[in-house]
């Protein structure tokens, strides 16, 4: 469908235009003074944008654009119209009549299907890579196989297959990128807890290279310390006991000698008494000789030194102890990297996901939908026209493609808006309209002075929302 006329009414700064619309419509002058206006206006339109009070003219109650087609040979009117209701919310409504007066149903819905719009700035164009998310192309189950990581993208492949298929690859490319986000994050907190935990290690060995345990002798030496141990605390227990015998002993001696000496005085009167306790202590005497009472020192000594042993053998198996938790923390430390790694690898295989949607599954689509472009090629993320990078072609070449690759993005597509073609030089305006498909309409604005090497009819300068 070919856009004849538009009208456009209190939309945006522009009051009411009537425009004579031909295959290229090229709209000029200073900032904020309609250009994009009029563009916005078709778009509002063909789409009926969101229903929004910012497309009413300052002070308006109401909006209309309305546009003029050939469809089919008939002319046939679309007509587009923002109001506000009694509650001052913004309502759009779409009409869509025949010029005998036959109505279309659901005008939207027709518009939508017959009358395809593409808005783009110039400076985009440029690099036609940009246009690639427009280009009406599928993903397949095929591409799909030939992600490594199939199943994290199927339910999203699943619910959104019908959509743009580059779209669709920036959802997968982002469910994959999100991936490897957490995984790398979940391998960096590994990587550190490894790198400090193996240091640790290695200083731990070090201490404990020269710890040399032999759990058999120090059960049998530590049972052996236990026995003398035990045998010198009965020793002591007895020599306790004999020792408070020969004190007793020593006492009653003690005892006699001081009676014999209160005797001394009346030994003559006591004779036979001092004989009688002579004897007896002459018998006591023999009894005593050799005996002398003996210290527990020693003892003590030697049960201190054989607890002195015990605490050695004791602080060698907590030496030992410490050598079988190096052991385990070494087999997680091996558990560990080899976590490490897996990480690695899923963040590889991710990695390639990612690379292989940019590149082999992009170059799917481009070659599935055919751009028709002869020596058009997308090898590794870039574009190229006869073997040579389209970042490397002219402005004008560049432009060219883009135009073809514009004209071919969707069947329906009837009209082109394009704003910013100040970003253009004198030989790409010369060439403009040899870009130009027979069976669209292009609307182009530009900031500045007219497209005075542009050679074409429908050129309108914009002055405060009207054509000069």
């Amino acid at each position: 469908m070919i856009l004849k006329k538009l009208e456009i009414k209190n939309f945006r700064n522009i009051e009411h235009l009537n425009i004579d619309v031909e295959n290229l419509n090229l709209i000029y002058g200073k900032n904020a003074q309609g250009k994009t206006s009029i563009n916005k206006a078709v778009k509002f339109l063909l789409e009926g944008t969101k229903a929004d009070v910012e497309q009413l003219k300052k002070g308006e109650q109401s909006c209309l654009v309305a546009g003029t087609f050939d469809h089919e040979n008939r002319e046939c009117k679309l007509t587009t119209i923002l109001k506000l209701n009694k509650k001052d919310e913004p309502v759009v409504s779409t009409e869509l009549k025949y010029i005998n007066g036959e109505s279309v149903d659901k005008a939207r819905t027709f518009a939508k299907d017959m009358i395809g719009v593409l808005e783009f700035k110039i400076a985009d164009i440029l690099n036609p890579t940009t246009l690639l998310n427009k280009i009406d192309t599928k993903v397949t189950e095929e591409d799909i196989n030939l992600i490594e990581n199939k199943t994290l993208i199927e339910p999203i492949y699943n619910k959104n297959k019908d959509k743009n298929g580059f779209e669709v690859l920036k959802l997968l490319e982002k469910i994959l990128y999100d991936e490897r986000t957490f995984n790398n994050r979940d391998l960096l907190t590994v990587k550190k807890y490894n790198e400090k935990r193996s240091l640790d290690l290695i200083n731990e060995e070090n201490l404990l290279k020269d710890v040399v345990f032999d759990k058999a002798k120090f059960d049998t030496n530590k049972e052996t310390l236990l026995k003398s141990i035990a045998t010198l605390q009965v020793k002591k227990e007895n020599l306790d006991k004999e020792n408070a015998t020969t004190k007793a002993y020593k006492d009653k001696l003690l005892s006699i000698a001081t009676t014999l000496s209160a005797l001394e005085s009346q030994k003559q009167e006591i004779t036979n008494a001092i004989q009688i306790q002579n004897a007896e202590h002459e018998t006591i005497a023999q009894q005593m000789k050799g005996r002398k009472i003996e210290t527990t020192a020693d003892l003590d000594n030697g049960i201190e030194k054989e607890n002195i042993e015990l605490q050695k053998l004791e602080t060698t198996k907590q030496e030992y102890i410490k050598v079988e938790a190096l052991s385990l923390n070494k087999k997680d430390l091996k558990r560990n990297i080899e976590k490490e790694n897996n990480l690695i690898k899923v963040s590889d295989g991710l990695t390639n996901d990612i690379e292989g949607i940019r590149g082999k599954l992009t170059e799917n689509l481009i070659e599935r939908f055919d751009l028709g472009i002869k020596g058009l090629a997308y090898i590794d993320k870039v574009f190229y026209l006869n073997e040579i990078a389209i970042t490397e072609l002219s402005e004008s070449e560049s432009l060219k493609v883009a135009f073809q690759i514009l004209g071919r993005i969707k069947k329906d597509t009837s009209i082109i808006l394009l704003d910013g073609a100040e970003a253009l030089d004198d030989n790409s305006y010369k060439q403009l309209k040899t870009f130009l498909a027979d069976d669209k309409n292009y609307f182009i604005t530009k900031v500045g002075d007219s497209f005075k090497t542009v050679n074409n009819e429908n050129i309108f300068e914009m002055v405060d929302g009207k054509i000069k």
